[in-house]
């Protein structure tokens, strides 16, 4: 794969704050090394069912120090 790509990586944490409420803190933007490539046939099948997205895409990011649980 060719990372010749950059993206700016931002994590959002909620933290509950006073009385209760939540409250969401992002951190600094980070710049990652990616390849963004289209989708296969078999993606837009998997993931988009019956409503194919013609302008979707797949970003690759380099390593593995990204523990993303949700995107």
């Amino acid at each position: 794969m060719r990372y010749d790509d950059r993206v700016q990586v931002v994590t959002v944490t909620t933290s509950e704050g006073y009385l209760g409420d939540k409250k969401e803190i992002e951190s600094e933007p980070e710049t990652a090394l990616c390849e963004i490539s289209g989708l296969t046939n078999s993606d837009k099948q998997t993931y988009f069912r019956d409503n194919y997205k013609i302008d979707a895409f797949k970003v690759h990011l380099k390593g593995d120090q990204y523990k993303m649980l949700n995107i």
